[in-house]
């Protein structure tokens, strides 16, 4: 008899959380669109506020990366939870839609996206995107276009949260994998002429690739980097960006073909350095529209204070 998938253990904390923000989308779901989306930029701004930990941070990492005031960073931090609050409320309705009605909410230049498309078509490839804009809705529209199936997603803590945003995206049309044997199902989908999207825009930790990011050192997440040189594929680096109540426009940054003639390790850092200058330009067109509560320098700035610490005591 086959071993039965063991539940994860749900805590009643969890519990308690689950309904709570599933009593709060039932509200704000049965209110008109812009009532909804007023409100919910109150309460990121009110979030904003409350959240002593992260604004400090983010104040000062918008000040440096984009050469701001404290006040006009200031000003950026605060927009940027009342985005989040916003894009919030409508990702809770893309599942209301009719797939036909929503994906038409997003602008694209035509000529551009016909190009990546027979590019796919012929060669397959990475469509990399940050959280930034609204990427749930970038992984439905291109999925409804036919570029891929689905993409890879970390599971959230919580995991009646998760199956909760797991329906969601699926609802989208997207097929959700773990991420266990990712790079093998990535490669596979790859070299079948199909793009594999992924988010590369938060912290790689200690595997990461260490290259500029806005100017400071930042571990990169790899894994695009990677299968674009194991299966000779470009790498598209784009975004839905939002404009509006339910509007969005899909910008594509650049294309990067990856050199096999190349020393791996130096192609690896090239292509790394050339993705996140592309995130970076779109971080630039909507700063208020990035997690900047992520803290992306985390893992530098660990190596750098233990490698001081050493210097220190050396001296000694």
């Amino acid at each position: 008899m086959a071993e039965e998938t063991q539940q994860p253990t749900v805590t009643f904390a969890q519990r308690l959380v689950y309904w709570a923000l599933r009593m709060v989308a039932f509200a704000l779901n049965c209110l008109p669109l812009r009532i909804a989306l007023a409100f919910a930029s109150i309460i990121g701004r009110i979030w904003f506020l409350i959240d002593r930990k992260h604004r400090r941070r983010m104040v000062v990492d918008i000040a440096r990366s984009l050469s701001l005031s404290e006040a006009e960073a200031y000003a950026i931090a605060k927009r940027v939870h009342a985005h989040f609050g916003m894009a919030a409320i409508e990702f809770l309705r893309f599942d209301k839609m009719k797939p036909e009605e929503l994906y038409a909410r997003v602008e694209y230049d035509r000529d551009q996206i016909e190009m990546y498309m027979k590019t796919i078509k012929e060669r397959g490839a990475i469509y990399i995107t940050g959280h930034i804009g609204s990427w749930e809705l970038a992984g439905g529209w291109t999925v409804h276009q036919g570029w891929m199936r689905g993409a890879i997603a970390r599971p959230l803590k919580n995991p009646l949260l998760n199956q909760w945003l797991r329906q969601k995206r699926e609802a989208l049309g997207m097929e959700i994998w773990d991420q266990e044997g990712a790079i093998l199902r990535a490669m596979k989908i790859v070299k079948g002429k199909e793009a594999f999207a992924m988010l590369a825009d938060q912290d790689g930790g200690g595997k990461g690739i260490i290259v500029p990011f806005f100017g400071r050192l930042a571990s990169t997440m790899s894994m695009g980097c990677d299968l674009a040189m194991r299966c000779n594929a470009p790498m598209f680096v784009g975004a839905v960006l939002r404009e509006g109540p339910m509007r969005y426009r899909l910008v594509i940054e650049d294309m990067l073909e990856p050199n096999p003639e190349a020393d791996p390790k130096e192609e690896r850092i090239r292509l790394a350095t050339e993705m996140n200058r592309c995130l970076e330009a779109f971080i630039r067109k909507a700063p208020e529209q990035w997690i900047w509560f992520h803290h992306r320098w985390r893992t530098v700035e660990r190596m750098e204070a233990a490698r001081a610490k050493e210097m220190a005591a050396e001296e000694k």
